[in-house]
This record gives structure tokens, C-alpha cells and sequence, in this order.
């Protein structure tokens, strides 16, 4: 029997005193067998709906809802008591946080390392929201239906405390030999449901299994089924397998299986002897960044590259945030690696914004860790950002005295939204470099130069030797 937490060991209790038999099914029985501790359990009551809702009712959980895409499911969600407190962390963590891609010793001062990071308080905020245990309990009449419907064999087992276990196609045997297999016949799966062979690779990337050799041979014998998928459902595997604790194992089978191109798309060729070695580099040392699939994504298109890297992005059809994070990092990020002084980092700022500039840097972090290169310019960066944060240098063009509305006003740019952005940035370049600009009258005059002197703007940067 399979180690229970103690809410659904309760739901499990509380539906056998009711005379209700109950099983519990999938996820839960595989990451359980494999050492885990899952937080979503499926389980099964074999009665009706009815008597499932009233016996579980009865329980007065906190947070008991009826779904509607299953008529049949009751849904209840256990908070952690201790989840107050970790959203509490989280919101400090809105505010500071340490250098999260390498391992510091106890004794160094976070705040010395900090830097604010948005992007890693919604990080935070997530994994409290995780702390959270959710039992499904679904009312069916026998539990070997829903086995017969599990694509893989280490998916359909059940699990009973006062019932035994049921295994009809050794799932349990394949979790001992660390293998992945569909169940029936491998070829007739994935031809039937061609997103089984992504899945196959995601389970390899959650335990760090092998497939076994039918299931490898029968999916590099069916690889081209792949391109009847729409290319969301390749892109939401790619994520989900990226993510996980072997990805980097993920990543190499993915190119031994011939499923790369499917990732990469059509308009990709072969890759270059740079492009397989990096990728063989990344692999291979994966498990040295955070189990953050945004970021790996990030650096698996650095290994490409920018042409074949924008054709890859493009093609997987990524949200608009996540689109724009990785196309920074392919056209960015070495501008970002020579940015070594304050008012060049508060230039790339202005241009970027905090956000997207975060995601750039905590990439670049974990490009550090992955092929071992050194992390001066990274420390540097957030020595400069703390320093910047500290003395409230004005940095963006919201903190600029003037607004577009002013230069407008005095003819000094038309009213198109371009030309206004264009003006304010070059004028944040100087308040960068003279916080003391940074008044209307002095702005207003420094506006007017530009626009007189053309060349005068486009060397405003130079830094002229004697």
C-alpha cells in the first residue's frame, strides 16, 4: 500500500465506514511507487454520485466543489496550514531575493547579492499555492474501467488500503525495471494518438526512466505522425518535459527518437556541428539550473543559431510574454554580457524594461552554471542594479521631469507615439549619466539640441579620450 497524507487517508476513511470501496488511481500510485510525494490524488468510490457527495459532505472540508467538466467528480482542496506564511515569504520575496542559480553557503548575506525580481515573487507565490493537497474523488461502478483506458502501464494501477492492488499490465513490474511503456502494441498507440510519443519522453523528464526498446523503436518508426499534431500541443510537452527534474535526459531523447525537428519546425535544417555541440552541452548539465522550463527554453534557443532560433520560437506558437522573453534573449543577451558599468545598465533598463531584463539576466545566470564560465559580469550586474535601487536613481522614462505631452507641446517631436519614445529614451540615456538633468527646464533644452543636432544625439553615448 502506497504511504497516504493524512487528508486523503480521512476521504479514503470516511468513504469505507459508508460501505463504499474506494481505489486510488494514476498519477498519485506511479509518484508514489517512485518515492514521491504527490499532492494531486484521484480516487476512486465505487457507488454512486449521490452517496459519494453526501458521505464526503458529511466530512465539512473547506473547500468541496462539484466540477462541471466531470458530472461524476467531487473536488476538494487542502490547504497547508502553513501556506498563510509561505505567501507571506513570497511577498517579501517581491522585494529581494538572492543569486538563485548557485548554491551559497549560509553564512552569505543575501542582501548582498539582492536585486528586485517580479518574476521570482510570482515564482514564490506558486510554489506556496503548491503546497496545497487536491483530491479528486470520482463515483464509478468498477475500477477496471478506468485502467482499460490508461495509455501507459505505470498509469494503470489502483491501490486500495482494505482492497489490494491492481496491476493488469505490470506497471508496477516496468516502475521496478525504470522503464516506460504503452499499454497494447507501442506502434498502434502512438499511430492512434501520435501526442503519447511527446508523453512517453515527459514521463522520462518527471522520473529519469528509460523508454523501453519497443517504445523507442516504435517511436522513431512513427516519428512523422507527429506532424498531424497542432503545434500547441508539441509546445505544451516541450514545456511540461523542460520543467522537470530530468530534462536534460528529455532533451537527448528527444534527439535520439528523431523528434527534434518537430520542436525545432520545417524551416529548420540540420543542425550545425556549434549548434549539436552546445545542445549535447546543455543536455548534459541541465540539472544545474532551476527547475524553471521558461528559462531552459531560453538557453536550448541559444544554442541555435539567431536565425534558426527565431524560426524555432516562431513556430511553436508561444504566448506573447513568453514569445518576446525568449526573442530578447537570442538578440540581446550578449549586449546584456558587455553591459559592465551602472549607466549602461540602467540604459538597457530604460529600453527593456525590469521585467523583461530580469528574464534576461536570470538566463544568463543559468548559462553561467551550465558551461561553467565565469560569473563576474552576473555578480556585477546585481551589485550595479542594488546600487541603482539604493540611491533611486532615476532609470525609466516614467521618472523622467518632462512627458511626451511636454515635448509635443513645444514642437519639439510630433505627436507619434515612436518619435516620443524615441526622444524620451535618448534623454533618459543622459539623467543616466547626470542625475542632476533630471529637471524640466534642463531636459526641455537638452530636447531641442537633439533635435537640432543630429549627429550631436546619435554620439550623445561617445565617450570622447583626451
Amino acid at each position: 500500500m502506497i504511504k497516504l497524507p493524512k487528508e486523503v487517508s480521512n476521504i479514503i476513511n470516511t468513504l469505507e465506514n459508508k460501505g463504499i470501496k474506494t481505489y486510488c488511481v494514476g498519477d498519485c500510485v506511479r509518484l508514489s511507487l517512485a518515492g514521491m510525494d504527490p499532492l494531486d490524488w484521484d480516487i476512486i468510490a465505487l457507488a454512486d454520485f449521490g452517496a459519494v457527495e453526501s458521505a464526503v459532505g458529511s466530512m465539512g472540508p473547506s473547500k468541496l466543489e462539484r466540477l462541471e467538466s466531470a458530472a461524476d467528480t467531487l473536488r476538494i482542496v487542502f490547504e497547508d496550514k502553513a501556506l498563510s506564511e509561505a505567501r507571506e515569504r513570497a511577498a517579501a520575496e517581491a522585494e529581494f531575493f538572492g543569486d538563485d542559480e548557485t548554491e551559497d553557503s549560509a553564512e552569505d548575506d543575501a542582501a548582498d547579492l539582492a536585486m528586485l525580481d517580479p518574476d521570482r515573487a510570482r515564482e514564490a507565490m506558486e510554489a506556496a499555492e503548491d503546497n496545497s493537497i487536491v483530491v479528486d474523488v470520482m463515483a464509478r461502478d468498477d475500477v477496471e474501467s478506468f485502467l482499460d483506458v490508461q495509455k501507459f502501464t505505470i498509469m494503470a494501477m489502483a491501490d486500495s488500503t482494505s482492497h489490494g492492488f491492481i496491476d493488469p499490465y505490470d506497471g508496477r513490474d516496468d516502475m521496478a525495471k525504470r522503464l516506460i511503456r504503452p499499454v497494447g502494441d507501442a506502434g498502434e498507440s502512438f499511430r492512434a494518438d501520435p501526442i503519447l510519443m511527446l508523453r512517453a519522453i515527459t514521463m522520462v523528464s518527471e522520473l529519469g526512466y528509460d523508454l523501453a526498446k519497443t517504445t523507442y523503436e516504435a517511436i522513431s518508426a512513427n516519428v512523422a505522425e507527429l506532424a498531424k499534431l497542432d503545434v500547441t500541443q508539441i509546445r505544451d510537452e516541450f514545456l511540461e518535459m523542460m520543467g522537470a527534474d530530468n530534462a536534460g535526459k528529455a532533451l537527448r531523447m528527444l534527439a535520439a527518437c528523431g523528434i527534434m525537428p518537430y520542436i525545432l519546425g520545417p524551416e529548420v535544417e540540420k543542425l550545425g556541428g556549434r549548434e549539436t555541440k552546445d545542445m549535447e552541452e546543455l543536455a548534459d548539465n541541465m540539472h544545474k539550473t532551476l527547475n524553471v522550463a521558461e528559462r531552459r527554453i531560453g538557453l536550448f534557443y541559444l544554442c541555435l543559431s539567431k536565425k534558426k532560433a527565431h524560426k524555432a520560437i516562431d513556430y511553436l506558437k508561444y504566448d506573447e510574454t513568453l514569445h518576446q522573453h525568449l526573442t530578447d534573449v537570442v538578440d540581446h543577451i550578449i549586449d546584456l554580457y558587455f553591459v559592465a558599468r551602472a549607466d549602461k545598465l540602467m540604459d538597457f533598463l530604460a529600453r527593456y524594461g525590469l521585467e523583461r531584463y530580469t528574464y534576461m539576466h536570470n538566463v544568463a545566470k543559468a548559462q553561467v552554471n551550465v558551461y561553467g564560465s565565469p560569473d563576474n559580469r552576473v555578480q556585477g550586474r546585481i551589485y550595479m542594479y542594488k546600487e541603482i535601487v539604493g540611491t533611486k536613481h532615476p532609470v525609466y522614462i516614467e521618472d523622467l521631469a518632462i512627458t511626451g505631452q511636454d515635448l509635443v507641446d513645444a514642437g519639439i517631436v510630433p505627436d507619434d507615439s515612436e518619435k516620443i519614445r524615441k526622444m524620451l529614451l535618448m534623454l533618459t540615456d543622459v539623467v543616466h549619466r547626470d542625475r542632476k538633468m533630471n529637471t524640466k527646464s534642463r531636459l526641455m533644452e537638452k530636447a531641442k539640441y537633439f533635435k537640432k543636432h543630429k549627429l550631436g544625439a546619435l554620439l550623445r553615448n561617445v565617450e570622447w579620450q583626451k
